[in-house]
């Protein structure tokens, strides 16, 4: 008698572990009927649409533009994202910079006014001419200035650290107004 009531409580101590396991890994999922599911109430008052907007870059002593359509979303820092990421697909289809460069992270500060974006690599080599480094800074400027995103000025990183380069400094915002002439 004694044996079986210890078999019982093994078994039942069992069971209540993979139900705990099941629920914890969601495997099993309780919903209420009366509730809405948090993620679709999100994406319900989330404002997603497509727009297209110009990519600018500077190859061959002029600037060239080219449009391309993006996903604007409401989460400005995701927009930049989207930005960000088709310039530096079309950077590297011209073959304007050496390699392939990702785009990290995109962080936008609480006024709104600078993002911090930073990249899994410099957007130039060290040895290219300060006059080229200047020119790949100021189309990624440039386009988002053509986007009419409201930030005033950008933090450009490597892998999360400031950019240590011996011609220009990294540690201040660059303005998005830039600084080569129009």
């Amino acid at each position: 008698m004694k044996q079986t009531v210890y078999y019982y409580l093994i078994l039942t101590s069992l069971l209540f572990a993979l139900f705990f396991y099941a629920l914890n890994n969601n495997i099993i999922i309780f919903r209420s009927p009366f509730t809405q599911n948090l993620e679709s109430t999100l994406f319900q008052n989330r404002l997603i649409t497509k727009k297209t907007i110009p990519l600018w870059y500077w190859h061959n002593e002029r600037w060239n533009k080219e449009e391309t359509e993006i996903i604007w979303d409401q989460d400005e820092a995701k927009t930049v994202q989207h930005i960000l990421n088709a310039w530096l697909t079309m950077l590297d289809e011209e073959a304007i910079t050496p390699q392939k460069i990702s785009l990290q992270s995109v962080a936008i500060t609480v006024s709104g006014n600078e993002a911090v974006l930073s990249f899994d690599q410099s957007l130039f080599n060290q040895e290219s001419p300060i006059l080229q480094k200047l020119y790949i800074i100021e189309s990624l400027l440039k386009t988002l200035r053509a986007t009419s995103i409201k930030l005033k000025s950008i933090y450009i990183l490597a892998q999360h650290k400031t950019v240590d380069d011996a011609h220009l400094d990294f540690s201040k915002p660059w303005p998005l107004s830039g600084y080569l002439e129009k």
